[in-house]
């Protein structure tokens, strides 16, 4: 009898592990499925980059309203944004992202959207921390005083065909207010380009500060407020010989040098830049005043356009983001070259500018932001050199044999011994590939992106790389699937994207021509996939913006195939928690 009872209580013991046993069964499949949902996903689409910001669909362009929420800790970038994969300039509006260490990007709904007035093109945001607008209450702490900038195409043109609106927030950018009295800037004379408003806080002149507005699309002129509704006319902006400066895309802000000196850069949608003061004596009104002539930063041709750095950016850092452009899907045939591909351009990696004095004056230099480099793996992939040297010849040197370089960073150290240049295949499929060649002599990088069978040839790119006092190159890229980013570690770089359809794993090699060079050191570490970051929400995007046109809406990283494979999951899991239900009920 005795041992009939325990018999019994092992019995019971035991009841619950089918139930375990089916939920474990399940992990494994929910595991096994996303995986193929993933794999599947990257053979869909094998172009959308891991690490860049990219819409979950459509087609994007500028980068816009950078600014940062002190609140919340939140980074906000908006973004020219078509719903639609073509790209359509009259229904134009504000895509919406979200970060906390400008990398993790969770996407929202689209915050500003058209009205009457026309559709929403590029400008930006600032913090009103002071409330000078009058547009908010105690409700909305001060570093979540959010107030956009933007320009106005189309629509009414009465006031013009572009003319500057303005939109805020009191709920940390989740939803926006269009201001009544749009346009607050507009003037129906200027015909050669009025639009992308900057606007920032300056110094009045009388010991107050004022805020300032920079538009361009055209020449650039300066407009000033006390209160962000009312602004007057205060001049064009002009280089050093007198001449207008036109652009579009600006962007002006003081940053300063490494001797200690501020001064104020003027820059020209990221490509071009003047350096130089801009002030308002007393009684007098705001002007920039250049000490130079436009100096490059980007050579041309690129697709690295329409830079913009943030505002309130903690610890005066300055940070921008480059729109990388695509056009890969506005041809009649781009469904059948790219299968899969639902989206249309890129934002760059963030970027951090600081200004260098140099013997004729004062430069800008880039680098990656410092956030970037959280994104590599602590331990490298591979590496080589180690302070031993390595031969590279004409015969060629492959690099990570077996591993697969389609989303990695790699830092290089080099110099020739006797080379006239090396080149470094980076993406290699078959035919296809992307290499950087670079000239001992020249000092410069050419990029070359092409293939006998390229889906979609690029221009080359070009980029100034002298070596140190040793004679030593130092790359680095980031190499993004797509998209790809090359800096030298003194200030300069070239980043675009590159459309391949070879298969396989992509390589990574270099080669030397007319004679020998040193590779001192390598190495790689992977990138990681950040595509399927952080959902959105419900209660984080809420709303449709106060806007007039509905309540559009985007999400960020889910594939339908990933979405089916969690479906798939979910179903499975209930099953099993049913099945081991039943079983334990016939137990009982």
């Amino acid at each position: 009898m005795k041992n009939a009872l325990n018999a019994k209580a092992a019995v019971r013991r035991l009841m619950p592990l089918p139930a375990a046993i089916i939920i474990m069964i399940t992990i494994m499949i929910l595991t096994a499925v996303l995986s193929f949902a993933a794999t599947e996903d990257e053979a869909e689409d094998p172009w959308r980059p891991h690490c860049h910001f990219t819409a979950s669909s459509g087609w994007i362009n500028d980068p816009n309203g950078l600014v940062y929420n002190s609140e919340t800790g939140e980074y906000h970038m908006f973004f020219q944004h078509n719903q639609t994969v073509k790209e359509d300039v009259g229904k134009k509006c504000w895509g919406h992202a979200v970060s906390k260490d400008l990398v993790h990007w969770t996407e929202l709904e689209p915050a500003i959207l058209p009205d009457g007035l026309g559709a929403i093109w590029s400008g930006s945001a600032v913090i009103d921390r002071d409330n000078t607008s009058g547009l908010f209450d105690a409700s909305t702490p001060p570093g979540a005083r959010m107030v956009a900038f933007f320009t106005y195409y189309g629509g009414n043109t009465e006031k013009g065909t572009e003319k500057q609106g303005m939109a805020y927030s009191v709920d940390n950018g989740r939803t926006w207010i269009k201001y009544d009295g749009n346009p607050v800037v507009y003037d129906a004379s200027v015909t050669d380009g009025f639009r992308d408003p900057k606007v920032f806080r300056v110094s009045d002149g009388a010991g107050g500060e004022q805020w300032a507005m920079l538009v361009a699309g055209g020449i650039a002129r300066l407009y000033t407020s006390p209160d962000l509704k009312n602004w007057s006319f205060s001049g064009v902006c002009k280089d050093c010989g007198g001449a207008p400066i036109r652009t579009e895309c600006p962007d002006l802000y003081p940053l300063k040098a490494d001797d200690g000196t501020e001064h104020w850069v003027l820059c020209c949608a990221g490509r071009t830049y003047y350096t130089g003061s801009l002030k308002a004596a007393e009684g007098e009104k705001l002007a920039f005043s250049a000490d130079s002539g436009p100096l490059t930063l980007i050579e041309q041709p690129t697709d690295m356009y329409a830079c913009q750095t943030f505002s309130d950016m903690p610890n005066g850092r300055r940070v921008g983001i480059y729109w990388l452009i695509d056009n890969t899907m506005q041809s009649a045939d781009s469904t059948g070259r790219f299968p899969g591909k639902n989206w249309d351009g890129a934002e760059s990696l963030p970027v951090e500018f600081s200004l260098v004095k140099q013997s004729d004056g004062y430069r800008l230099s880039v680098s990656p932001a410092a956030e970037v480099y959280g994104l590599l793996g602590e331990d490298p992939l591979w590496t080589a050199g180690d302070g031993r040297p390595v031969t590279v010849t004409e015969d060629g040197l492959e690099l990570y044999r077996d591993g697969d370089c389609a989303s990695v960073y790699v830092k290089l150290r080099f110099r020739g011994a006797g080379a006239s240049r090396m080149a470094i295949e980076i993406l290699k499929r078959g035919d296809e590939n992307t290499t950087l060649n670079y000239s001992f002599s020249g000092e410069r990088i050419t990029v070359v992106r092409s293939g006998r069978t390229a889906a979609f040839p690029r221009d080359n790119m070009f980029m100034n790389s002298p070596p140190d006092e040793e004679g030593i190159v130092t790359l680095e890229l980031f190499i993004d699937r797509s998209a790809v980013a090359i800096y030298d570690g003194q200030g300069h770089t070239a980043q675009g994207l590159v459309f391949t359809s070879g298969t396989g794993k992509a390589g990574l090699a270099l080669f030397t021509r007319m004679g020998n060079a040193e590779l001192l050191s390598a190495e790689i570490r992977k990138l990681p996939d950040l595509r399927a970051g952080q959902e959105a929400t419900p209660e984080n995007i809420a709303g449709n913006g106060g806007n007039e046109s509905g309540n559009a809406k985007t999400h960020r990283g889910l594939t339908a195939g990933i979405t089916a494979a969690i479906i798939t999951a979910i179903v499975l899991l209930v099953a099993g928690v049913a099945a081991a239900v039943i079983i334990l009920n016939k137990k009982h």
